[in-house]
């Protein structure tokens, strides 16, 4: 499949200097004019917009304890692209947004092309991918279905611990 380059990107917060610096200059490059913004440090109100304003949100954690970031993108109807790691691992490829295992820039790489594909070629699935992960969202993870998880895995422990 060959690069597509006729894409937007808008990348906010903050990292190591040398990532930080390397996109200064992805940004910068005359090649680059229109496609990639860089909002340096992070603002709530400011990243509620971007949350609303994408198709695709991004998320390739090596590491992600909790996850609420893809929950976040989904109430807003942005999809998420994830690495398939700890609280993320609730995204399901192709149903409520994309997923990829192994944590390699062609992995993202490949994920991505399959979003934009899908996003040019069959714009329908996508909003019924937008659907499906606000429907999950809420079958599975409001507040009073996790907390009733919760008090079941205290039970538990109680019981073990001979309480």
């Amino acid at each position: 499949m060959p690069i597509n380059l006729d894409f937007q990107v808008l990348i906010m917060g903050t990292g190591a200097m040398d990532i930080e610096e390397s996109l200064i200059r992805m940004a910068t490059h005359p090649g680059n004019a229109g496609r990639i913004c860089l909002l340096m440090g992070y603002a709530p109100h400011l990243a509620n917009q971007v949350y609303a304003a994408g198709d695709f949100f991004l998320i390739p954690s090596q590491y992600e304890p909790c996850g609420l970031t893809d929950f976040i993108a989904q109430l807003f109807g942005n999809l998420p692209i994830v690495h398939h790691v700890g609280g993320l691992v609730k995204v399901e490829d192709g149903v409520t947004g994309f997923a990829y295992s192994e944590h390699s820039s062609a992995a993202l790489m490949g994920v991505m092309q399959k979003a934009i594909q899908i996003y040019r070629n069959n714009p329908a699935a996508l909003q019924v991918m937008q659907l499906k992960a606000v429907e999950r969202i809420m079958e599975r993870y409001t507040w009073e279905k996790v907390m009733e998880q919760y008090l079941h895995l205290y039970q538990q422990a109680l019981e073990m611990a001979g309480g």
